[in-house]
């Protein structure tokens, strides 16, 4: 499995810092801390990594039922 690079992890820190509590920059945060990836979150929400990448990067916010389903993807996955 291919790591994030050093980076993007710079720049989602920075991001989640500025970022409300229960957004998806955070959660993006958690997973890049966790070492999950994009690749595993797409496929078990249904979703593109590009959609996941711009969640973690604030472009775009999920949709409710996906937040939720991501948001318990990262929970499940210490």
């Amino acid at each position: 499995m291919r790591g994030y690079s050093y980076n993007y992890i710079q720049r989602l820190q920075e991001l989640a810092k500025e970022s409300p509590k229960g957004s998806a920059i955070r959660l993006g945060a958690i997973a890049v801390k966790r070492n999950i990836s994009v690749v595993s979150i797409s496929k078990s929400l249904g979703v593109s990594r590009m959609a996941v990448y711009d969640w973690f990067a604030g472009k775009y916010n999920p949709k409710p039922e996906q937040y939720e389903l991501l948001k318990n993807y990262i929970n499940s996955n210490p």
